[in-house]
């Protein structure tokens, strides 16, 4: 009889996949200031917007930091975990379903203008002749990897910044807010001799991503849509990225 009973809530859960019996959705995410920080004063512009637009239709949430190519591989296993903020790329709709977006992201290419002219991005058959470095994990790095362009994997943004002021690389793709955040905490004395491009080397929309293996991918995002329409007329989404100018 008990058996009967736990296959029939098993059926019932896979036929129902809007309805969940885990308590809370599982969200994962890496350190990215300002979008995603372990600071609970200061969580992030995409955390705090993630996690408003789930509570807003009732999803409670939990939230774990891991770099960002665990975060992936998390995914690629098919966890049933929700990872943020991504960018879609051919590569990952291998493995993953996307939302829509939360925002859109610019990034550029930093250099030294000590120890470069003035540069500007023009395509990625122009770079293949720099020093160019990269984070694993970090969607650029599967744009020079389809481009053609050599670039080293750096242990993080300011390892990166540091290498430029000492010409060991010449160009780094930083996202703008984050650059700004970079250059304010830890290069405050040399900030001025770092500049970037006119021109992004692309700008992209942030999202969600799911494992295509996941039964409940599309309701989280039908429910992360709702949240999200109840932010934008509530005028909350304007209010978070006030918070982080």
């Amino acid at each position: 009889m008990r058996f009967c009973i736990s296959l029939l809530f098993t059926i019932f859960f896979l036929l129902n996949p809007e309805i969940s019996p885990a308590s809370s959705l599982k969200l994962i995410t890496g350190n990215w200031e300002p979008y995603s920080s372990s600071d609970p004063e200061k969580p992030g512009i995409t955390t705090e917007i993630v996690r408003a637009a789930f509570d807003a239709v009732g999803i409670e949430t939990t939230l774990t930091f891991y770099p960002w190519a665990r975060c992936e591989k998390m995914i690629q296993r098919g966890m049933d975990v929700v990872a943020f903020p991504y960018v879609q790329t051919a590569e990952r709709e291998k493995f993953a379903l996307f939302s829509k977006p939360i925002l859109t992201e610019r990034t550029y290419l930093y250099y030294s203008k000590r120890h470069m002219k003035d540069f500007d991005f023009t395509d990625y058959k122009s770079l293949r002749k720099y020093r160019i470095g990269t984070l694993n994990g970090f969607v650029h790095q599967e744009f020079f990897k389809k481009n053609n362009v050599p670039a080293t994997a750096v242990k993080d943004n300011t390892a990166a910044l540091r290498m430029l002021l000492m010409n060991r690389l010449q160009l780094f793709p930083i996202n703008s807010l984050v650059a700004e955040k970079e250059l304010k905490k830890n290069f405050s004395v040399k900030k001025d001799e770092i500049r970037h491009t006119k021109t992004p080397m692309y700008e992209v929309p942030l999202k969600l991503m799911v494992s295509n293996l996941n039964p409940q991918a599309h309701s989280v995002f039908s429910q992360f849509s709702k949240g999200m329409s109840i932010l934008r007329r509530k005028g909350t989404v304007d209010k978070i990225l006030k918070k982080y100018k």
